[in-house]
Protein backbone atom coordinates (compact mmCIF):
# COMPACT_ATOMS: atom_id res chain seq x y z
CA UNK A 1 0.00 0.00 0.00
CA UNK A 2 2.02 3.13 -1.25
CA UNK A 3 -0.82 5.22 -0.56
CA UNK A 4 0.46 5.65 2.98
CA UNK A 5 3.88 7.43 1.56
CA UNK A 6 2.07 9.35 -0.49
CA UNK A 7 -0.05 10.72 1.69
CA UNK A 8 3.00 11.35 4.02
CA UNK A 9 4.74 13.52 1.38
CA UNK A 10 1.36 15.45 0.03
CA UNK A 11 1.15 16.36 4.08
CA UNK A 12 4.96 17.25 4.10
CA UNK A 13 3.99 19.70 0.95
CA UNK A 14 0.90 20.65 2.46
CA UNK A 15 2.42 21.69 5.79
CA UNK A 16 5.19 23.75 4.31
CA UNK A 17 2.64 25.70 1.61
CA UNK A 18 1.03 26.26 4.78
CA UNK A 19 3.40 27.74 6.65
CA UNK A 20 4.76 30.23 3.88
CA UNK A 21 1.37 31.47 3.70
CA UNK A 22 0.19 31.47 7.65
CA UNK A 23 -2.95 29.55 6.68
CA UNK A 24 -3.96 27.49 9.71
CA UNK A 25 -6.24 24.99 9.04
CA UNK A 26 -7.28 23.54 5.76
CA UNK A 27 -11.15 23.10 4.05
CA UNK A 28 -10.14 21.26 1.09
CA UNK A 29 -7.42 19.61 -1.24
CA UNK A 30 -7.42 18.30 -4.35
CA UNK A 31 -5.04 15.37 -5.54
CA UNK A 32 -4.51 14.70 -9.75
CA UNK A 33 -3.79 10.87 -10.03
CA UNK A 34 -2.49 9.43 -13.40
CA UNK A 35 -3.84 6.08 -13.70
CA UNK A 36 -0.83 4.82 -14.71
CA UNK A 37 0.08 6.01 -10.36
CA UNK A 38 -1.18 3.26 -9.62
CA UNK A 39 -3.08 5.29 -6.35
CA UNK A 40 -6.43 3.95 -4.62
CA UNK A 41 -8.64 7.06 -4.17
CA UNK A 42 -9.94 5.57 -1.24
CA UNK A 43 -7.05 4.09 0.23
CA UNK A 44 -5.14 7.56 -0.09
CA UNK A 45 -8.40 9.33 1.54
CA UNK A 46 -7.87 6.84 4.67
CA UNK A 47 -4.06 7.05 4.74
CA UNK A 48 -4.66 11.11 5.17
CA UNK A 49 -7.10 10.96 7.41
CA UNK A 50 -4.50 9.23 9.59
CA UNK A 51 -1.04 11.19 8.82
CA UNK A 52 -2.90 14.02 8.98
CA UNK A 53 -4.43 14.31 12.75
CA UNK A 54 -2.74 16.85 14.66
CA UNK A 55 -2.16 19.10 11.56
CA UNK A 56 -3.37 22.12 10.00
CA UNK A 57 -4.84 19.67 7.40
CA UNK A 58 -7.12 17.39 10.24
CA UNK A 59 -10.42 17.04 9.14
CA UNK A 60 -9.99 18.45 5.68
CA UNK A 61 -11.80 16.67 2.79
CA UNK A 62 -9.09 15.38 0.18
CA UNK A 63 -10.71 14.85 -3.17
CA UNK A 64 -8.87 12.49 -5.63
CA UNK A 65 -9.25 13.25 -9.22
CA UNK A 66 -7.42 10.22 -11.22
CA UNK A 67 -6.93 10.77 -14.76
CA UNK A 68 -6.93 8.30 -17.82
CA UNK A 69 -4.12 7.55 -19.69
CA UNK A 70 -3.64 9.58 -22.72
CA UNK A 71 -1.14 9.45 -25.83
CA UNK A 72 -0.38 11.87 -29.03
CA UNK A 73 0.40 9.23 -32.43
CA UNK A 74 3.54 10.96 -33.91
CA UNK A 75 2.44 9.69 -37.08
CA UNK A 76 -1.00 11.15 -37.62
CA UNK A 77 -1.53 13.58 -34.53
CA UNK A 78 -4.61 12.07 -33.04
CA UNK A 79 -4.91 12.30 -29.08
CA UNK A 80 -6.71 10.13 -27.20
CA UNK A 81 -7.55 7.99 -24.54
CA UNK A 82 -5.83 4.70 -24.45
CA UNK A 83 -8.29 2.01 -22.91
CA UNK A 84 -7.30 -1.68 -21.92
CA UNK A 85 -3.76 -0.59 -22.64
CA UNK A 86 -3.89 -0.99 -25.87
CA UNK A 87 -1.32 0.68 -27.13
CA UNK A 88 -2.29 1.78 -30.58
CA UNK A 89 -3.17 4.48 -32.62
CA UNK A 90 -7.64 4.70 -32.74
CA UNK A 91 -7.22 6.28 -36.38
CA UNK A 92 -4.00 4.96 -38.04
CA UNK A 93 -3.32 2.00 -36.33
CA UNK A 94 0.23 3.15 -35.53
CA UNK A 95 2.20 2.41 -31.99
CA UNK A 96 4.45 5.42 -32.81
CA UNK A 97 2.42 7.04 -29.57
CA UNK A 98 3.99 9.52 -26.97
CA UNK A 99 2.03 9.59 -23.62
CA UNK A 100 0.43 13.10 -23.04
CA UNK A 101 -0.89 12.23 -19.41
CA UNK A 102 -1.90 9.68 -16.83
CA UNK A 103 1.69 8.89 -15.00
CA UNK A 104 1.20 12.65 -12.86
CA UNK A 105 0.79 12.80 -9.64
CA UNK A 106 0.04 16.60 -7.70
CA UNK A 107 -1.65 18.53 -6.03
CA UNK A 108 -4.41 21.13 -7.76
CA UNK A 109 -5.13 22.99 -5.17
CA UNK A 110 -5.68 23.56 -1.13
CA UNK A 111 -8.82 25.83 0.50
CA UNK A 112 -8.13 27.62 2.87
CA UNK A 113 -10.90 27.26 6.11
CA UNK A 114 -9.81 30.86 7.39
Amino acid sequence: MHELSIALSLLDLITEECQKHGVERLKKIKVVAGELAGVVPEALKFSFEVVSEGTVAEGAELEVEVRPLQAVCQDCGAEFIIENMKFRCPQCRSRDLKRSAGDELFIDYLETAD
